[in-house]
């Protein structure tokens, strides 16, 4: 009894520590870079953020790993955070864009609106966190439909023709990106076609499908080892499992897509493998999402440019201040388009929403909302990215922009506590890829991701099915049932 009771003293002790010894020890190393920014405001409020997103990532992990949490709060510090830090210390913003450092008071209001946002997002996530109860332990678990999980390994396959003629064959589909664009465009496919049947067929749903299937497939057979060793894993999910991680390696491969989508497909897919629940869990998670938005992700440029390119790809602090780390830039440049132009109330987010609508029936229908705001600043490449708190603010101003955090947060906390709870329910288990999709969400533009994650994410959901509850011990005649309190008691 001790022993137990000293158990939670040490990790709440732990806690504590973390969450001091980790926020300092990240001011410290940016100090330099805090100390060069010429506004001592937008200094400070850059130091909260660092403080904010920190305490935030070690809360995601210390009492067990919170998927979105340890998305969120990583991605966060790493984009939106020390990105700009750099940006605004050493002069750099991307596509040359010098004259926006002139404009002292928009990018003030861009450090403003950016930690209002993440505050709203942690005033959301710890309101549902602190009146979350638990799961009862009889709570039904959830299974996977192995029917609708074969149909969309065939229907992933039937696309194939589609795909295949669209990226220029089957070598097309693992060529660089910028031949890939080629490709599409000579197939006569571009931004423009987004909604459209063609571009459907022959890009989005291929990845959709492939994603929820090989998610779908890893869960079954995880099931099915945990409950008879690897042995006994069925030949029909074998196959499923081995046809599913194919389609991703087809369709969502690093060299031929974005390296959202390639981290979506293969992120998801490892999360599911290894399902981290743990503290240890969380923080090799944690240290994964940093390390990989601060490095990895800069390096995985090579595959738009392929690697007999001259140019090599910027690392190491340069790259902070490169088109990798646009942002906080584009924050920005949403407040200067809602200055001069006014905000758009819902018609971006519609667009991305109703995405399965091709512009030929709907004229009005909007680009995403990224290239209307670079365009604006006459920037001559505009397949930028938009964080999604910006595209609300472009949306429903600074009031709206507040709401929309508060529920996004109150969402990322109830699916990380079904998570915890051991995925008994459908928004549980389909955490680790709401999570992974979560980092092309924030990066944004709605209209430019979300066709294939919100789609990926509802196959996925209409693959598991609730499973028969656990029937309780059957009594003997005569005997009364436990109260409510005695079965608390037995929990325990």
């Amino acid at each position: 009894m001790p022993s137990e009771i000293a158990a939670p003293a040490e990790k709440s002790r732990a806690l504590g520590v973390s969450i001091v010894i980790v926020p300092i020890a990240a001011v410290i190393v940016l100090l330099p870079w805090l100390a060069a920014i010429a506004n001592p405001v937008d200094a400070a409020l850059l130091a909260l953020m660092v403080v904010t997103c920190t305490v935030g990532t070690v809360r995601s992990y210390c009492d067990g790993a919170r998927p979105l949490g340890l998305v969120f709060y990583p991605f966060t510090f790493a984009w939106l955070t020390v990105g700009p830090i750099y940006q605004l210390s050493h002069g750099a913003f991307a596509w040359g864009d010098i004259p926006l450092f002139a404009q002292g008071g928009v990018i003030s209001a861009a450090v403003f609106y950016t930690l209002l946002a993440v505050l709203s997002f942690v005033a959301g996530y710890e309101l549902w966190r602190n009146k979350r109860g638990h799961i009862a332990s009889n709570a039904a678990s959830v299974e996977v439909r192995p029917l609708l999980l074969w149909g969309l390994i065939v229907v992933g396959f039937a696309l194939a023709p589609f795909a295949l003629a669209a990226g220029g064959g089957i070598s097309g589909m693992f060529a660089n990106r910028i031949d890939r664009v080629g490709a599409l465009a000579q197939a006569g496919l571009s931004m423009s076609d987004v909604g459209g049947l063609r571009y459907a067929l022959g890009k989005q749903l291929p990845i959709a499908v492939s994603i929820a299937a090989s998610c779908l497939a890893i869960v079954g057979a995880r099931e099915r080892i945990k409950k008879s060793g690897f042995m006994g894993l069925h030949g029909n999910e074998f196959a499923a499992l081995i046809l599913s991680l194919g389609l991703i390696v087809l369709y969502c491969n690093p060299i031929a897509n974005s390296r959202y989508i390639a981290v979506i497909a293969f992120g998801s897919a490892a999360l599911y493998t290894f399902q981290p629940r743990s503290g240890w869990g969380g923080l090799l998670f944690a240290a994964a999402s940093v390390g990989g938005t601060l490095v990895i992700y800069p390096l995985l440029d090579i595959f738009r440019r392929g690697f007999e390119e001259t140019t090599t790809p910027k690392s190491g602090a340069e790259a902070f201040g490169s088109v990798d780390f646009d942002g906080f830039q584009q924050v920005a440049n949403s407040i200067i388009f809602v200055e001069e132009r006014g905000h758009s109330f819902g018609h971006y987010t519609l667009s991305a929403l109703l995405f399965f609508l091709p512009r030929s029936s709907w004229e009005e229908k909007a680009t995403p909302a990224s290239i209307d705001v670079a365009s604006n600043r006459g920037y001559a490449f505009t397949d930028l990215s938009l964080p999604f708190h910006a595209e609300m603010f472009v949306e429903f101003g600074v009031i709206g922009m507040v709401l929309v955090m508060v529920l996004f947060g109150i969402f990322a906390s109830r699916t990380d506590s079904s998570w915890l709870e051991m995925a008994s329910t459908r928004l549980g288990l389909a955490a680790p890829l709401i999570s992974v999709a979560l980092l092309g969400f924030l990066r944004g533009p709605l209209g430019s991701l979300a066709p294939i994650y919100l789609t990926a994410v509802g196959l996925f959901l209409l693959g598991l099915k609730r499973a028969k509850r656990p029937q309780p011990p059957s009594m003997e005649v005569g005997q009364k049932p436990l109260p409510a309190a005695a079965h608390t008691e037995l929990k325990h």
